[in-house]
């Protein structure tokens, strides 16, 4: 009977020991799947836009505010004027050396100073021109940008402008501003004798979209 039980025990012996193997070789499976990371770093940055004006009466080129992404252009109008006489004043708009590309629109005129009476009478017309500085009776040929005959209150809201980057592509306009010799507002052109009015355009610049093509 002795001799029976002792090859029974024996065989569990060894099937204990064969599991324990298996489970072994498991282990050592799993411990050889090795884990790694790695991080990467980005780093952001804003551009900048400005623009800047010239009004060609030797001062130079004028900064805007790069907050709010706009000028103003002041046209002084005291002694200048008769009925039927048109005066000239030239602009150039351009961004500064370390901005973005744009564009530029021309908002109509506020009176800032003076008699209204003479600021409602007035009119004007602007003119793009190829040359800076250029602008006289000369100027006013092609498109305006802003009709003849148009009250200072009138923009060309609806034409912007195209700057390039970094000062590049400046435009250059002309204003040319007349008393009429019939005015809208008054029954005689000789009640605005002796006055004086201030206009102040605001030039609005928007900075191109640089997001890609969204289709692309």
């Amino acid at each position: 009977m002795s001799q029976d039980v002792r090859p029974r025990q024996c065989g569990k012996v060894k099937a204990l020991l064969a599991g324990g193997l298996v489970l072994g070789v498991g282990a050592a499976v799993t411990l050889a799947a090795w884990t790694d990371q790695a991080h990467v770093d980005a780093t952001f940055g804003t551009s900048r836009f400005n623009i800047e004006v010239d009004t060609h009466d030797g001062t130079g080129w004028q900064e805007g505010d790069p907050e709010a992404a706009h000028l103003d252009f002041t046209v002084d109008i005291s002694d200048q004027l008769q009925p039927g006489i048109t005066i000239y004043a030239p602009l150039s708009v351009r961004t500064d050396s370390t901005s973005v590309g744009g564009t530029v629109t021309l908002v109509g005129a506020n009176q800032t100073g003076g008699e209204g009476n003479l600021f409602t009478a007035l009119e004007y017309t602007v003119v793009e021109t190829p040359t800076a500085g250029t602008c006289g009776p000369e100027s006013l040929t092609g498109d305006p940008l802003v009709p003849a005959g148009s009250r200072l209150i009138t923009g060309a809201e609806d034409s912007p402008l195209a700057l390039g980057p970094a000062g590049a592509d400046p435009v250059h306009l002309c204003f040319a501003i007349t008393l009429p010799e019939d005015p809208h507002n008054v029954t005689d052109v000789d009640e605005l004798q002796g006055t004086s009015t201030k206009a102040t355009w605001l030039l609005s610049a928007t900075a191109d979209d640089a997001r890609p093509d969204a289709a692309g």
